[in-house]
């Protein structure tokens, strides 16, 4: 359904030991920059070089409304989704803040939000439809739609200039997307992969386990290629940042609460090479 571009391995053993060196003739004790210094070792080996740049990083912010939400699955209605893109582009949002700080260039790309927006700077109009089925009662969206997604994601890439790209996403009932991804692709019990998302209290949080054994019980054998389980389940924003994640060669970032990872260590684990996971 989608043609996954070759994804070239980061194993360099002569770079690693040459970053490695520069990294522990640092005037500081060996290591003692914990974690820090493993981002900075992989990102010399992405991009495959001892003085690693990051060069006109792009923030992407994809949007777009869940059938499901409205079985209660999240503490917030979906207009939070609409609204929430409205203070991303008034500069209110904590990304926005993050963007100030480091000079990054942060757009919000509507895949598939309820409401339509007026033309805004920020803005990417990428609107497959009106938010997605309910995948309570049926596919969340038709393998067309999710086809235009996937090819939205990489157009948009192909338009960025750049070497880095972080990728988040919005959307009342994302993390209900994400545990069925996660509970589908990885094969673990979706109690295992529910939790408050934005502020379930233990009942709730049971209710929304339930509902979601319901899903995965009526899309049994929508496993296999992993594009199947996009079309029951996910959301446009993630089949179109699903393709840019497979498409570039720059690191990227994944948003925690995204279900990328789950989905990339589940069916993909050479797309990894180019991720940076924080």
């Amino acid at each position: 359904m989608y043609p996954i571009p070759h994804i070239a391995p980061i194993h360099a053993p002569a770079l690693q030991a040459q970053l490695q060196s520069l990294l522990d003739h640092k005037t500081k004790p060996l290591g003692s920059l914990g974690l820090l210094e493993n981002l900075a070792l992989r990102l010399g080996l992405i991009l495959g070089s001892a003085t690693p740049e990051l060069q006109d990083a792009q923030i992407l912010v994809y949007a777009a409304d869940h059938g499901l939400a409205a079985h209660g699955v999240s503490a917030y209605p979906s207009d939070v989704t609409w609204q929430m893109v409205q203070n991303f582009l008034a500069g209110g949002a904590a990304i926005n803040v993050l963007a100030r700080q480091h000079e990054l260039a942060l757009q919000v790309v509507d895949c598939g939000v309820q409401r339509d927006f007026a033309s805004h700077f920020g803005l990417l109009d990428y609107k497959v439809a009106h938010g997605s089925g309910d995948s309570l009662h049926g596919p969340a969206m038709s393998a067309e739609q999710c086809q235009l997604a996937l090819d939205n994601g990489a157009a948009l890439l192909r338009e960025l200039p750049g070497n880095a790209l972080i990728l988040g996403e919005m959307g009342i009932g994302n993390t209900s997307a994400a545990s069925l991804l996660m509970a589908r692709l990885c094969g673990l019990p979706i109690t295992d992969c529910t939790g408050a998302g934005t502020g379930l209290d233990a009942d709730a949080i049971g209710r929304k386990a339930a509902i979601l054994q319901q899903v995965l019980d009526r899309h049994a054998n929508a496993t296999a290629p992993p594009w199947s389980a996009v079309c029951w389940r996910r959301r446009r924003k993630t089949a179109s940042s699903w393709s840019m994640a497979l498409s570039p060669p720059a690191p990227c970032w994944w948003q925690p609460s995204c279900s990328l990872r789950c989905w990339a260590a589940a069916s993909l684990p050479t797309a990894r090479a180019n991720a940076v996971t924080p």
